[in-house]
């Protein structure tokens, strides 16, 4: 019972940091630029946390989610976010598999020098 609960508390944990990432990706980026002071000009440029841009970012992007089945295009905009994983997860799974059986083989290695020292 310790284990599911364990599991439990672990995936709820998994679940609030993705949609916490989400939700930070999702924050308006538009900045405002002024122009003003004639020939030699002075550029303000700021940027406004506006609340309404930022709930219609978060339900334009579910509601593209749901609709189109996709996460959306690139900034080209000629690939998909799909098309992106589907060339970068092997060589990125590659490596993190990689970096896996070497702590691991590391890991054992220096538990068993350990113990013939001690």
């Amino acid at each position: 019972m310790k284990i599911f609960t364990g599991i439990t508390k672990i995936l709820f944990l998994y679940i609030f940091v993705i949609i916490c990432i989400t939700l930070i990706v999702l924050f308006p980026r538009e900045p405002r630029i002024d122009v003003s002071g004639g020939w030699a000009g002075v550029i303000d440029y700021s940027y406004d946390f506006n609340l309404i841009d930022y709930k219609n970012n978060v339900t334009r992007y579910f509601n593209s989610v749901i609709e189109n089945k996709s996460l959306g295009p690139t900034k080209w905009k000629t690939r998909t976010v799909e098309d992106e994983l589907i060339k970068f997860f092997p060589r990125s799974l590659l490596v993190i598999g990689l970096g896996f059986f070497l702590c691991l083989f590391f890991g054992i290695s220096k538990n068993q020098i350990r113990r013939k020292v001690y």
